[in-house]
C-alpha cells in the first residue's frame, strides 16, 4: 500500500470513527435537550404570569413580560421543531441548546438591567452550572459559560466597592466549578460513548468474520453462500458442475432432551469427524444450521456425484456413535441438488436443497431426496402459497368447520374438533395439510392460532353446555410463551367453563421440546381447560415422559385405523392403548373412523369415544342446528 493510500484509509477510518462518535453523543444529547426546552417553556411561561400579575404598570413591565413570553414561546416553538423533525444531528442539536441558553441568559440580563437586585446575582451562577451540565460539548459550553461570567462582572460592577469582593469571588468559584464541572461530564460520556463504538465496531467486525463455527470448526451457512456465489462466478464459462448436499440428523432434538446437550454437542462433533475423514479439500464441509450439515462442491479433481455422495453418508451414519457408556444409532436425511448451469444465485441453488431435505424428512420411503422438476414445481406452488399466506387477511378469510366427537355406546355428540379452513381470494380452497404448514413454515402459525381460538370461543357459545370444544395447537405455538398467555386470558374473557376446552398437541410436538411442553401442560391444566395428545402412537413419546404429563386424553392415531381390517396387529395395539387409558384414568379417543366394520370392531376392543366420517363429515356452524335436532339436543341460538 502506498503512502496515498495509507493517507486515504487512515482518513476514512478516522471519519468513521468521528460519525460514530457523534451518533452515540447525539443520542445521549437528545434527552437531555428535551427536558431543557420543556423545564425552559413551563419555567418562562409560569415567569410571564408571575410578572403580568405582580409587576406594577410601567415600561419596565411591559419589557419583562414580553422577554419572559418570548422565551416560552420560543422554547416551545424549538422544542416542536425538535419532535417534528426528529432532530438527531448533533451540530443541530447543539445549535438549538445554545440558542435557548442565550434566550435565557437575556432574560436574566433584562431581569436586573430593568429591575437590578443583588441577590439575584446568583442566578448567573445557576446558570453556568446549568451550562456546564446540558450545554454538550465543551466548545458550545465554555463560551456560554464564559457570556455569563461576563454578565455576572458587569453587573457586580454596579455594587459599592464594598460589596465586590464577594461577589468576585462567587465569580471565581462559579467559573472554576462550571468549568470543572463539563470538562468531567464531557470525559466521563466520552469514554463511555467511545466504548460503545468500539463494542460495536468488534461486534461487527466478529460477525464479518464469523465463517467458522465454534463447536465443529466448519465453515458457517454464510460463507457456505459466499463459496456458492463464487462458484457460480467461476462456472460461468465452464461446464461445470455445482452440487450440493444438505444433511440433517434425524431427531437431534429428541436426543438433546433425552440425553442433555453435552452429548448433543459429541455427537455432532463426531459426525463432523467421520465426514472430514471422507473428505478433501475439493469439498466444502459446512454446519449450515443447527442440526444440519453440507457438502459442497464443483469441478475439482475429486467431486463426488450423487452416488458417491449417497455412499459417504451412508458409511458415517451406519456405525454407532459411542460417548463413554452411551451408544447411539443416529440416522439422516438428505437433500441434494446439481446444476450445470450457473444461471442461479447461491440463494437460490440452497433453498432448493433445503426445499430436497424438507421432502425428504417428510418420506418415510427415501431418506436421500433429488431436486428435480417436479420439486421445482412444487417449490414455486409452495412460495405462492407463502406468499399469499402472508398477503391474506386472517379475519375474514379464515373460518372452521367442526367435526363431531361421539359416544360410541349411546351415539351422543359430546364434543367438536374445530378444523381450520381457508377460503383464499387468489387460491380458492386451501387443503388444510397445505396452509397450516405454511404458516409454521412463515411464521405466522402464533398469529392463525389466536384468530381461530377466538372464532371457536365465539362458537361454543351458542352450543348446549354439556358439549365441549377441542382445539389443535402446534409446536409453534406452545413455544411461544406470548401465545400461550394470549391463549389463557381468550379463555378467561371468553366467561366459558374451562373444562369445556380441550387442547390438542401432537405426540411429535410434545417430544420436539419436551420440558416446553410440560410446562405449558401445567400452566393449562391449571386454568381447568383438558389437554390431548393427538396422533398417539405415531411419535416418538416414551411412558416415562407421559408419566410426567398432565394429560386427560390420548388420541389413537388414525394410522392404526387404516390398517385395521388387514393387520390384527392394529387392533392388538389399540385395544393396549384403551387398557393404558384405563390404567391411567384418562379418556381414550380413536379419529379417522370411517366404516361400520372398523367402528364394530373397535366397540369390541372397549373404545368408547371415536371421531370420522362413519359418524360426521367436518360440518360448518349453519348445519349444527339440524345435527343437534336429530340427537334431541336444545342449542342456545344456532
Amino acid at each position: 500500500m502506498n503512502s496515498e493510500s495509507q493517507t486515504t484509509a487512515i482518513s476514512s477510518a478516522y471519519d468513521d470513527a468521528r460519525i460514530g462518535l457523534e451518533k452515540y453523543l447525539s443520542e445521549a444529547y437528545r434527552p437531555v435537550l428535551r427536558g431543557l426546552l420543556v423545564i425552559g417553556c413551563l419555567a418562562y411561561l409560569l415567569m410571564t404570569v408571575v410578572n403580568f400579575v405582580t409587576i406594577p404598570n410601567s415600561p419596565n413591565k411591559v419589557w419583562l413580560v414580553s422577554m419572559t413570553a418570548a422565551t416560552a414561546f420560543c422554547c416551545a416553538s424549538f422544542f416542536y421543531i425538535f419532535q417534528a423533525k426528529g432532530m438527531s444531528n448533533l451540530g443541530q442539536l447543539e445549535t438549538l441548546a445554545t440558542l435557548t441558553f442565550l434566550l435565557i441568559l437575556s432574560n436574566v440580563i433584562v431581569q436586573q438591567t430593568f429591575n437590578f437586585q443583588s441577590e439575584r446575582l446568583q442566578n448567573f451562577s445557576i446558570l453556568a452550572l446549568v451550562m456546564a451540565v446540558m450545554g454538550g460539548r465543551m466548545r458550545i459550553a465554555m463560551p456560554l459559560i464564559t457570556l455569563s461570567v461576563l454578565a455576572c462582572i458587569v453587573f457586580v460592577s454596579w455594587l459599592s466597592p464594598e460589596e465586590q469582593p464577594q461577589y468576585y469571588s462567587l465569580i471565581v468559584g462559579m467559573t472554576v466549578a462550571s468549568f470543572a464541572l463539563n470538562w468531567t461530564l464531557q470525559k466521563i460520556v466520552t469514554r463511555e460513548i467511545k466504548a460503545r463504538v468500539l463494542a460495536e465496531e468488534l461486534r461487527q467486525k466478529e460477525e464479518t468474520r464469523a465463517d467458522t463455527d465454534v463447536l465443529t470448526g466448519l465453515a458457517t451457512r454464510g460463507k457456505l453462500l459466499s463459496e456458492i456465489s463464487s462458484a457460480a462466478e467461476e462456472t460461468k464459462d465452464h461446464n461445470q458442475t455445482i452440487r450440493i448436499a444438505i444433511l440433517d440428523v434425524d431427531d437431534f432434538r429428541t436426543i438433546n432432551n433425552v440425553h442433555g446437550h453435552s452429548i448433543g454437542d459429541e455427537l455432532l462433533v463426531a459426525i463432523t469427524r467421520r465426514l472430514s475423514g471422507f473428505l478433501n479439500e475439493s469439498v466444502l464441509l459446512s454446519r449450515s444450521g443447527p442440526d444440519e450439515f453440507a457438502l459442497f462442491s464443483f469441478g475439482g479433481a475429486y467431486s463426488p456425484g450423487e452416488d458417491e455422495i449417497r455412499g459417504i453418508i451412508s458409511a458415517v451414519f451406519e456405525e454407532t456413535f459411542i460417548f463413554a457408556s452411551l451408544e447411539l444409532r443416529v440416522s439422516a436425511s438428505v437433500g441434494y441438488v446439481e446444476e450445470d448451469r450457473s444461471n442461479k444465485n447461491s440463494e437460490l441453488f440452497f433453498e432448493q436443497a433445503e426445499y430436497s431435505l424438507q421432502k425428504a424428512k417428510l418420506n418415510k420411503s427415501d431418506d436421500f431426496v433429488v431436486f428435480s422438476q417436479d420439486l421445482s414445481r412444487e417449490m414455486k406452488s409452495q412460495q405462492t402459497l407463502d406468499l399469499a399466506l402472508r398477503a391474506s387477511d386472517f379475519e375474514p378469510e379464515m373460518y372452521l368447520e367442526f367435526q363431531p366427537q361421539v359416544e360410541v355406546g349411546t351415539g351422543v355428540t359430546v364434543a367438536f374438533e374445530a378444523l381450520a379452513r381457508w377460503s383464499s381470494p387468489e387460491l380458492g380452497d386451501v387443503p388444510p395439510a397445505l396452509f397450516i404448514r405454511s404458516a409454521e413454515r412463515t411464521g405466522l402459525i402464533n398469529q392463525l392460532t389466536l384468530v381461530l381460538l377466538q372464532k371457536a370461543l365465539e362458537a361454543v357459545q351458542a352450543w348446549p353446555d354439556e358439549i365441549g370444544l377441542s382445539f389443535n395447537l402446534s409446536a409453534h405455538d406452545i413455544a411461544s410463551s406470548t401465545t400461550v398467555s394470549r391463549i389463557c386470558e381468550m379463555i378467561e374473557d371468553s366467561e366459558l367453563s374451562p373444562s369445556r376446552i380441550e387442547f390438542e398437541l401432537t405426540e411429535t410436538a410434545v417430544v420436539e421440546d419436551f420440558e416446553e411442553a410440560r410446562k405449558v401442560f401445567a400452566q393449562l391444566s391449571e386454568l381447568g381447560v383438558r389437554i390431548a395428545i393427538d396422533d398417539f402412537g405415531a411419535g416418538q413419546s416414551s411412558f416415562s415422559n407421559l408419566s410426567r404429563l398432565p394429560f386427560d386424553k390420548l388420541k389413537v392415531d388414525r394410522g392404526f385405523v387404516l390398517q385395521l381390517e388387514q393387520q390384527g396387529k392394529s387392533l392388538k395395539i389399540i385395544r393396549s392403548i384403551v387398557d393404558l387409558c384405563i390404567n391411567l384414568e384418562v379418556d381414550c379417543i380413536v379419529e379417522g373412523v370411517e366404516t361400520k366394520a372398523e367402528l364394530d370392531l373397535l366397540r369390541g376392543v372397549g373404545v368408547n369415544l371415536i371421531q370420522g366420517f362413519v359418524y360426521s363429515k367436518p360440518i360448518g356452524l349453519s348445519n349444527m342446528s339440524e345435527l343437534f335436532s336429530v340427537e334431541g339436543i336444545t342449542s342456545k341460538h344456532l
